[in-house]
């Protein structure tokens, strides 16, 4: 074809260049401004199925008559994970790259960009698809991730249980009255503070770090937490000390994955805490057995070898594949808050 374009290693070559930039920068930019690396750690795995071992704060010191020493052995958590197969692919006629308007790079270059944005999304889809079966999915102690009857020490029952499901009393949301709103802070923090260690006895001291919350409750959480004066009993009341103290300055994430819209609610919202001198696990894993890479025709070498295979196809094609897989962590580190009805 006169003027046509020749689908030559030398083109693929370069049309690959563009991509790979292409998809990067889209990766990078949206990976900036998503919330799911907030409650998750992320475990580079190298097996296909994933066993990880917490052990348990179970450590203890005690009075004894005499000096006599007694032992004990620290407990511990054992959770499978297996990552599954994630992919999809780009096909293209070589006589869309052979057209003289160029719809062919169009195209290529325009799934570049797409297919980088969604690999950056894919973790958030399925961890906010975790915390939405949370309440029925299992957790790594038997019971479901969000629960009232979390066992302390799966090993101890005498120890007892914590709840991370907060339903009595969580009046957050705009059907209820800033007053009232307010005051459901207090319930919020009665609720954190009453998760003990694993010996039953001592606080585990968890520390609000934020809100993680569906679109429809961002301005009346963000309201809450953030003004300096509320209107109160029928007067302006400065609340910014009262709620620092509590631990509610960490501010409000918004998740939409989490409203009504999208499978959730927009009365229910998350408390995302942490734990003191806790270095390890977060609320969330994702488990990255093989992180998102496309296959390309030069490869990481360059255009070698692509003769055969240029002049054999009539299409071609482009892959992206991964293994991975979004899994529950640590209950304690997350608490479901369920918002109440109205009364009437």
């Amino acid at each position: 074809m006169s003027g046509g374009i020749v689908v030559t290693p030398s083109f693929v070559f370069d049309l690959e260049s563009r991509m790979r930039v292409i998809t990067s920068n889209s990766y990078s930019e949206l990976l900036k401004n998503l919330w799911w690396t907030k409650v998750t750690k992320t475990v580079d795995s190298k097996t296909a199925r994933e066993i990880m071992i917490w052990l348990l704060d179970t450590a203890t010191i005690e009075y004894t008559e005499d000096g006599n020493i007694t032992f004990e052995e620290l407990s511990h958590q054992r959770a499978e994970f297996r990552a599954q197969y994630a992919s999809k692919g780009l096909k293209v006629r070589k006589s869309k790259f052979q057209d003289l308007d160029g719809n062919g790079i169009q195209l290529a270059t325009e799934w570049s960009r797409q297919i980088g944005t969604y690999a950056a999304y894919f973790p958030q889809k399925h961890i906010a698809a975790g915390l939405k079966l949370g309440t029925s999915a299992l957790g790594y102690d038997g019971v479901p991730f969000f629960a009232t009857n979390h066992p302390l020490d799966p090993f101890n029952a005498v120890a007892g249980n914590y709840s991370n499901l907060l339903t009595t009393g969580i009046k957050l949301d705009d059907r209820h009255s800033l007053d009232t709103a307010f005051t459901s802070l207090n319930v919020v923090k009665k609720g954190v503070a009453a998760v003990k260690m694993p010996n039953g006895e001592d606080p585990r001291n968890l520390v609000p770090n934020f809100f993680l919350a569906p679109t429809a409750m961002v301005q009346r959480l963000r309201l809450l937490t953030q003004s300096k004066f509320i209107g109160l009993g029928g007067g302006s009341t400065d609340v910014d000390g009262v709620v620092s103290d509590m631990g509610f300055k960490g501010g409000v994430v918004e998740a939409p994955e989490l409203g009504t819209a999208y499978g959730g609610s927009d009365t229910d919202c998350y408390l995302v805490c942490s734990e003191v001198g806790s270095p390890d696990l977060d609320a969330m894993v994702w488990i990255d057995r093989e992180p998102f890479t496309i296959q390309y025709y030069s490869g990481d070498g360059g255009g070698t070898g692509m003769d055969a295979a240029l002049n054999r196809a009539r299409e071609l094609e482009w892959h992206i594949q991964g293994r991975n897989v979004a899994s529950y962590g640590h209950p304690f580190k997350i608490f479901k808050l369920v918002g109440q009805e109205p009364p009437g």
